[in-house]
């Protein structure tokens, strides 16, 4: 838990420098007990400031997935009583930006201002926080917006290949709804479901505050605590169990009017939600890493067979992280692209990295940190995602430390102990000629005659 409360600085004890970037990471404390995590970063514009409390909302029942959507709209629709415009002008004459957000785990705050705005442009927020307009109309004009775009989106190769992903992968039940692209997702919600998650998740206690930039501990600390001061204290909470992944193995193509076949192959893997999962992103790069990746040189320098191919790793919540790989590839090809794929992910699964590959990807992560660390967003982002999980908030020291100390031998071992050695298909073509024994659907409605 961190307490907000105004009174005299006494430092605790982190104060880290990170050479590359000159980051400077503190864990502060007042007199009366006013605890916050500070990162200074001399020289940069902007102050930025995270505010996460642990939830999970959008997973806690069905028909709560809308509130991802409604919750950041409608608590950006400014206070009650106040003129949106005016407020929206006001911010951008102090050059700050902030939105809300809520997911499987965490909802939180993102906020950014120059120093010379920001206890001014806080206490503007603050005014949205305190009392949110919510208005109900607002939410049935973006209802209906959001309902077309989601038509639109679901004409798309790539978003139906989506949605048979997460149907084969997640059993029916409200962290299924989350994940999928559902027309009438925001139905079930209205302003008060929007106003009960506020009352029920935003506490002073239960926030936890990271903040990087140029300011001095004396001049962030009133403005902050004077945010959060007229929130109720909260109740700790816990993100709902998350829900067990199945397995289907028999492909699945939905037949449909797309200009490229789009393939998705993909698997289950024990990738945790400790520092550790660095690994992970760490092993991939050179398997699906765009046009320096193994799968675009198979498929398309090789076989000429696609207009893209990328890997990812994709989390469902914390503990639960699926590898993707996504091929766009010419109908007459795709066959042959799922071969080279498979044949490749095996070699990856079964070999590893080679020296080179290795050798590259450390060089390639340490530049990618350094620029990381010169943007305070970023950096105040991801310590704040690093404390809402339980790890340090040394996290840019710690994960240098494990990145440095990575061996060949140790990435190769991490790949073969948490990826699945096998992946799951899923594929959206205009026919489903030459895939053989999969099982065939025309709407993505019939979805439940291949066991999803």
């Amino acid at each position: 838990m961190i307490r907000f409360a105004v009174g005299l600085i006494t430092a605790l004890a982190v104060n880290i420098s990170v050479a590359q970037a000159q980051l400077r990471v503190e864990q502060k404390r007042t007199a009366s007990g006013l605890e916050y995590i500070r990162v200074g970063m001399p020289g940069v514009q902007f102050q930025s400031l995270q505010l996460v409390w642990r939830d999970g909302s959008p997973v806690a029942r069905e028909g709560a997935a809308g509130l991802a959507s409604a919750i950041p709209y409608l608590m950006g629709r400014g206070p009650r009583g106040e003129k949106l415009g005016d407020l929206t002008e006001t911010l951008r004459d102090h050059q700050a930006s902030f939105s809300f957000y809520a997911g499987t785990e965490t909802s939180g705050l993102s906020f950014s201002a120059p120093p010379e705005h920001f206890a001014a442009a806080l206490a503007i927020l603050k005014r949205y926080l305190d009392d949110p307009a919510l208005p109900e109309d607002r939410l049935d004009t973006f209802r209906r917006d959001a309902a077309f775009r989601v038509r639109q989106a679901l004409k798309k190769g790539e978003t139906q290949a989506n949605q048979l992903r997460i149907m084969m992968l997640l059993p029916p039940g409200p962290m299924r709804t989350y994940h999928l692209t559902d027309v009438a997702r925001l139905d079930t919600i209205r302003a008060a479901d929007v106003a009960a998650w506020k009352k029920a998740v935003l506490g002073r206690d239960t926030v936890k505050i990271v903040t990087a930039g140029p300011m001095r501990p004396e001049d962030i600390e009133q403005p902050l605590a004077s945010l959060i001061a007229d929130l109720p204290a909260g109740e700790p909470r816990l993100p709902p169990a998350p829900q067990p992944l199945r397995l289907v193995e028999r492909p699945v193509v939905l037949e449909s009017d797309v200009p490229q076949t789009i393939v998705q192959a993909f698997g289950a893997t024990t990738v945790g939600a400790d520092i550790t999962a660095l690994k992970a992103n760490f092993s991939i790069q050179r398997l699906g890493g765009g046009a320096q990746g193994r799968l675009f040189a198979a498929l398309r320098d090789r076989l000429g067979a696609t207009y893209g191919a990328q890997s990812s790793l994709e989390s469902l919540n914390w503990n639960q992280h699926v590898y993707v790989i996504r091929v766009a590839a010419e109908h007459d090809k795709a066959a042959a692209a799922i071969a080279a794929l498979k044949d490749e992910y095996r070699r990856w699964w079964e070999d590893g990295m080679t020296e080179a590959e290795f050798a590259a990807v450390k060089s390639a992560w340490r530049g990618t940190r350094s620029d990381t660390r010169r943007q305070s967003g970023a950096v105040a982002g991801q310590i704040a995602s690093a404390v809402a999980k339980g790890w340090s908030p040394d996290y840019f020291t710690d994960s240098d430390r494990l990145v440095d100390a990575f061996t060949r031998e140790d990435i190769n071992a991490y790949i073969r102990a948490h990826f699945p050695k096998e992946l799951s298909l899923v594929v959206v073509a205009p026919k489903a000629d030459g895939f053989e024994g999969a099982c065939v659907i025309r709407a993505l409605s019939e979805a439940p005659r291949c066991g999803l």
